[in-house]
Order: C-alpha cells, then sequence, then structure tokens
C-alpha cells in the first residue's frame, strides 16, 4: 500500500503503476485546483483522478474539498476523512497558562488573541493587522503572531506603521504551540483560502472560540455562534468587530471556548482520523 500527500504523488505515481501497488491513497489538503499544480503535478493528477490510470483514491478533508475533487476531475464518490489531532495533548491547563504568560511578560488579566500560520498570501496577515488595529480595550490587549514566512517583514512594517509594536508580538516557529494557545482568550484567522485547517482544530481542542474568515472548510470546523464568530473574506471591518464583540464578552468567549473544546474531542480526535483510514485501507485491500 502507498499513501501521498501534496506533491508525494508526483514521485510515487509511476513506481505505483510499475510495481502494481494492491492500494493506493492519495489525501488532498486543499481545494484540488491548488493541489493540482503544473506540468508534472498536473499530468499525474489528471492522469489518476479524471482518467482513473492506477486507481489512486483521492481522499478529501473537507466537504468543500470533496466538490472540488469531483468537479474538477469528474471523481464521482471520493471519500471523506477529515484531519484530525491528539486533542488530549491540547487540554486547558490553568498552571501552564499562568507561567507562559508570566515567562512571557503577559499580564494576568490581558486579553491574548493569537493567529497560527505562514506569513504567506493566503494568511492574508495584512487584513489581520488591519482589523485588530480597530480593536479597543480597557484591560492590556495583545495579538500573538507565530510562524514564519516571506510576507513577514511586510506585515512587521504594517504593525510599526500603526504604532502596534507593544501590542503585535512576533514569536515566530515554536515548539510550544500547545502551550501558546493555552496562554490566549481567541485564536483568530484571516485568510482567504483554507482547506481542513489543522490550528483550528489545536485552538478548539485548547478550548479557545475562534474568530475566522468564512472560507474553506473553517465553516465545516466552527459552529457560528456556538464556537466561534465567521466573517467575509477580505472584511476587515467585520473582522474587527467580531474580535470586538469577544474582547468585551469575557463570559461569552469562555462559553465558547468550552462548547469548542467539547467540538473538538467528539469530532477532531486523531483517533478517528486513524479508523477511517484503516476502514479505507481494508477496502481497498479486499478489493472494494
Amino acid at each position: 500500500m502507498v499513501h501521498t500527500h501534496i506533491i508525494g504523488l508526483n514521485y510515487a505515481y509511476l513506481l505505483m503503476l510499475r510495481y502494481h501497488t494492491p492500494a493506493r491513497v492519495h489525501t488532498v489538503h486543499s481545494l484540488a485546483q491548488r493541489e493540482m499544480g503544473v506540468r508534472v503535478g498536473a499530468w499525474v493528477r489528471m492522469l489518476a483522478f479524471r482518467y482513473r490510470l492506477g486507481g489512486v483514491v483521492p481522499v478529501a478533508v473537507a466537504d468543500e474539498v470533496r466538490a472540488s475533487i469531483q468537479q474538477l476531475y469528474g471523481y464521482p464518490d471520493p471519500p471523506l476523512i477529515p484531519n484530525g489531532i491528539p486533542t488530549d495533548e491540547y487540554a486547558p491547563n490553568p498552571d501552564t497558562r499562568a507561567q507562559w504568560r508570566q515567562a512571557h511578560g503577559i499580564e494576568p488579566r490581558a486579553t491574548v488573541l493569537t493567529h497560527i500560520g505562514r506569513f504567506a498570501v493566503q494568511k492574508n496577515h495584512a487584513l489581520l493587522v488591519e482589523a485588530f488595529a480597530q480593536v479597543r480595550s480597557d484591560a492590556p490587549l495583545y495579538l500573538l503572531l507565530v510562524g514564519g514566512g516571506e510576507l513577514e517583514n511586510a506585515v512587521r512594517e504594517q504593525v510599526a506603521a500603526l504604532g502596534l509594536q507593544e501590542r503585535v508580538r512576533f514569536l515566530g516557529v515554536r515548539a510550544d504551540v500547545a502551550d501558546i494557545l493555552r496562554a490566549s482568550d481567541v485564536f483568530v484567522l484571516s485568510s482567504r483560502v483554507e482547506g481542513n485547517l489543522m490550528s483550528v482544530m489545536e485552538a478548539m481542542a485548547a478550548g479557545l472560540p475562534v474568530v475566522s474568515t468564512a472560507v474553506g472548510g473553517v465553516p465545516e470546523l466552527v459552529r457560528a455562534g456556538v464556537t466561534g464568530l465567521l466573517v467575509p473574506s477580505e472584511d476587515a471591518g467585520a473582522l474587527a468587530q467580531a474580535m470586538q464583540a469577544l474582547v468585551d464578552d469575557p463570559a461569552r468567549r469562555q462559553a465558547m471556548g468550552a462548547a469548542a473544546r467539547q467540538y473538538a474531542v467528539a469530532h477532531f480526535d486523531i483517533r478517528h482520523t486513524v479508523r477511517g483510514y484503516e476502514q479505507l485501507y481494508e477496502s481497498l485491500l479486499k478489493g472494494g
């Protein structure tokens, strides 16, 4: 059996055919149009999924991804197996929260909004910073940006131009994401496009409400008004308003966070993903 992800199919496809691999699976993590690529990638995927040469099964991680596979390739019924996370590793911990905040100079009464993701065009950090600049609070207020990438310097310049240097912190690529989430109050996302986003799952498992643009697979993860707030893409005003609503209402964000944690454990745990793939593998190896 061979199971590929992202560009792995480009390298494994001909070998699958040559060695007659009994079970062949490829997970599509973003919209099919985005993952298709050009030249070799596009050629391989057209042969594999549109013309069904080699029996490679495309697995979607979200309903919107599934629909994109059907639309682009005419593949009638791709399996849907959402990504999963080890939810136990993100469980809220008040002691860890207090310790992380103290170590990083964040006041116990501060409200902390956190974004995790690469500084890239699709993540639209510029929109997030623009919206955050409009949020007001009587208590200390911070925006934590976790990740690295080619647009980081541009975002730093934007933060400086808006005079937000004391309120926006660039944390870089981190190994303590679970602890950062425990120290946070709201998870924010401003993306233009997404698939089945792991960072949203992690934030919900950490007991955080999510404020996000309603793009890609995000609406499949976040129950609007219950576990978070969703706004239109590219709308800084709406994003700012949603962030302000949770900054102003600690009880509401705590209730949403508790609901998010409960939903994550029930739906996002990695054990569900593992079982989904086990059933698919078994079906393929049995010839049906």
